[in-house]
C-alpha cells in the first residue's frame, strides 16, 4: 500500500510539473508575441491621392521661377532736443534759439512679388514698396537686382515695378480670375517672415469680400477680394496666389489675425483688378522725361538745365548736372536742405548728366520715394537726404 500511495503522489507531481511548464511556455510566447515589433511596409497609396501630391510639386517647380523675394529700406527722420558732445557747454546755458536737432535711421521691410514679364516687371502690393528708398529684387537664382517704382494702383493696393535683368526672365500664366470657385485650390507662394520662396496650400474660402478699415487718410475699402486658409504671413504680401493648374487667380495681399499671424483668413486681390494696372507695361518706364519743357517739379523743387549761362550767373565750373531753380517752402526739398543754386550731380548713386537723366530716374522712382541726392553749392559737394513725405 505504501508503494502504491508513493507512485500516485509521484505520479500526480510528474502532471503538475508538466501543466507548469506548458503555461510557462504559453507566458513567454504570449509575451514574445506583444513585443515583437511588425515588419515595416509601405503604404498602398491610392492613384488618386499621389496625382494630387505630383499636382502640388508640379505647381510649386512651375510658378517659384517667376516669384521674387523683395527687400526695401526706408530712412525715416525723427527731431530731438537732446544734447550731442559737440554742444556740451549748452547743457549749462540755456539758450531759446536752440533748434531741434535731426537724425536719421533705417527700417527695412520684407515682400514678394510676381513676374509678369520677360523683360523685368513685376508686380506685386503697393503698400510694399511704396515710401521706401531703395528696393531690392531677389530672384530665384539668387542674383539681386535695384528695382524701380513704374506705376502704382492704390485703390487696389497694387504697384507695378521694373529691374533690368541680365537675361530673359520667366513670367507667370494668368488666370481669369472671374471663374474662379469657392472650393478650388490656392496655393501661395512667398517670403513669410524672410523664409523665400515658401509654399502653403488651402482653398477658395469666398469670393467677392469687402474689407473695410480706417487709417491715417480716412477710412478705405477694399471690395471684391478672394479670401482663402492658405498660410499667408508677414512677407507673403504681393506674392502670387494661384490655383491647381499653376495659373495666378490673385495677389496676396494681407490677413486678418490678433496676433499678426496667420490664422486662416487670408485675402488676395484677384488678378483680374490688376490688369488695367499690367497695362502700363507697355509705357511705364520706357517714356523719357521731356528736357524741352525745361523744368520738371518733384519734391516741391523746381529744375532746369545746367549750361554755360548757367555756369556764368553761379559761378561754377561744373560741367554737368540738373540746376534747381526754386525750393517751395516746407517741402521736402526744404527740409532736406536744399535751395536754389544747387545743382544736382548724382541720385543714389547714380550719375545725373543732363535733366533727361534725372527726368527719368524720377519719373520711374516714384515721386513719393526718398532719395539721396549729391549737390554741387558753391563749389563745394553736399550730400542731401530726401526721405520722402511722411
Amino acid at each position: 500500500m505504501v508503494k502504491r500511495s508513493q507512485k500516485i503522489v509521484l505520479f500526480a507531481l510528474g502532471i503538475f510539473g508538466v501543466l507548469v511548464g506548458v503555461i510557462i511556455v504559453l507566458a513567454l510566447n504570449v509575451f514574445g508575441a506583444r513585443n515583437e515589433v511588425p515588419a515595416s511596409k509601405a503604404l498602398n497609396i491610392s492613384k488618386e491621392a499621389l496625382a494630387l501630391q505630383n499636382s502640388f510639386i508640379a505647381v510649386a517647380d512651375l510658378v517659384s521661377p517667376s516669384v521674387v523675394n523683395i527687400s526695401t529700406e526706408q530712412i525715416l527722420k525723427y527731431r530731438y532736443y537732446g544734447y550731442d558732445f559737440d554742444d556740451f557747454f549748452d547743457r549749462f546755458f540755456y539758450s531759446p534759439d536752440r533748434k531741434p536737432k535731426e537724425r536719421y535711421y533705417k527700417r527695412q521691410g520684407l515682400g514678394t512679388g510676381i513676374i509678369v514679364s520677360e523683360d523685368g516687371f513685376i508686380l506685386t502690393n503697393q503698400h510694399v514698396v511704396s515710401e521706401v528708398n531703395k528696393i531690392t529684387v531677389v530672384l530665384a537664382d539668387k542674383s539681386e537686382y535695384e528695382a524701380t517704382i513704374a506705376a502704382l494702383d492704390k485703390g487696389h493696393d497694387l504697384a507695378l515695378i521694373r529691374i533690368t535683368p541680365k537675361k530673359k526672365l520667366k513670367k507667370a500664366l494668368l488666370a481669369d480670375s472671374d471663374k474662379v470657385r469657392v472650393g478650388e485650390w490656392a496655393i501661395a507662394i512667398g517670403n513669410p517672415f524672410g523664409y523665400d520662396h515658401t509654399v502653403t496650400a488651402g482653398i477658395v474660402s469666398a469670393k467677392g469680400r469687402l474689407y473695410q478699415a480706417g487709417g491715417n487718410d480716412g477710412s478705405k475699402a477694399m471690395p471684391n477680394l478672394i479670401q482663402t486658409d492658405a498660410a499667408i504671413n508677414p512677407g507673403n504680401s504681393g506674392g502670387p496666389l494661384v490655383d491647381i493648374s499653376g495659373e495666378v487667380i490673385g495677389i496676396n495681399t494681407f490677413i486678418v489675425s490678433t496676433s499678426g499671424s496667420y490664422a486662416g483668413i487670408g485675402f488676395a486681390v484677384p488678378v483680374n483688378d490688376a490688369k488695367e494696372l499690367l497695362k502700363e507695361i507697355n509705357t511705364a518706364g520706357r517714356k523719357p522725361q521731356s528736357a524741352a519743357a525745361g523744368k520738371v517739379s518733384y519734391f516741391g523743387m523746381q529744375t532746369a538745365v545746367w549750361d554755360a549761362q548757367s555756369a556764368k550767373k553761379y559761378g561754377l565750373q561744373v560741367k554737368e548736372g540738373v540746376l534747381i531753380t526754386a525750393v517751395k517752402e516746407g517741402s521736402e526739398a526744404d527740409i532736406a536742405g536744399l535751395a536754389v543754386g544747387d545743382v544736382i550731380i548724382e541720385i543714389d548713386k547714380k550719375k545725373v548728366r543732363n535733366t533727361g537723366d534725372y527726368g527719368n530716374y524720377m519719373y520711374s522712382a516714384n515721386v513719393k520715394d526718398g532719395v539721396l541726392m549729391v549737390v554741387n553749392r558753391r563749389g563745394v559737394v553736399y550730400f542731401a537726404v530726401i526721405a520722402g513725405r511722411e
